[in-house]
């Protein structure tokens, strides 16, 4: 009987050491899952940082793309206002200039007929 005991408390003896190392082993790898799980919730907030700052950067763009072509539109309105201001100046100074025709023609038939007269 006695072997069987000394097999029996050698069995747990050796069973209580494998335990023992396999509780450090999983320590050790719980650790490491933690570790991994940190390291692995920095590179997504970094990865969410970046993605929100190319996100702005994006709507910027958007935003001056977008008061470009704004701005594009403005420019041609006063394009075309400056256009008809053009036409409506020309046209007056035709008219100013066919009134100082009329003017000059009326003046000289005035220092005509006064010519006459005297």
């Amino acid at each position: 009987m006695s072997f069987l005991k000394d097999l029996f408390s050698s069995d747990r003896i050796a069973v209580a050491k494998e335990n023992e190392k396999m509780r450090l082993s999983k320590k050790n790898l719980e650790k490491e899952l933690e570790q991994e799980k940190s390291k692995t919730n920095e590179v997504k907030d970094k990865y969410i940082a970046l993605l929100e700052e190319k996100c702005d950067g994006f709507d910027k763009y958007v935003y001056y793309e977008q008061k470009c072509m704004e701005d594009a539109e403005k420019i041609k309105e006063i394009k075309k206002e400056k256009a008809l201001l053009e036409e409506k100046v020309n046209a007056l100074e035709e008219d100013i200039s066919q009134r100082d025709k009329t003017i000059t023609k009326l003046e000289k038939k005035i220092t005509k007929t006064s010519e006459k007269k005297q």
